[in-house]
């Protein structure tokens, strides 16, 4: 049986876009990491593009993007 996401994936935004997102939500990569369960290294190479998001951990970087951006535009908007 097929298992399918609660929310849809979010399309990847390019690797600058990634950086500006999590900058802009006042994390360091070593914070985000945390949060993935993965090593800060992953982060970098991630943001550099030597390496492409991918396997397991690509599904919840997305949409923790997602939802760090969502949660930047709306703290902006609030003023």
């Amino acid at each position: 049986m097929l298992a399918f996401p609660a929310e849809p994936i979010p399309e990847p935004p390019d690797r600058h876009t990634c950086r500006a997102i999590r900058e802009a939500a006042g994390l360091s990569r070593r914070a985000l990491a945390e949060r993935l369960g993965c090593h800060e290294q992953t982060i970098v190479n991630w943001e550099l593009g030597t390496v492409e998001v991918g396997g397991r951990r690509m599904v919840p970087y997305l949409r923790l993007l997602a939802t760090l951006d969502r949660e930047t535009r709306e703290r902006e908007a609030a003023g």
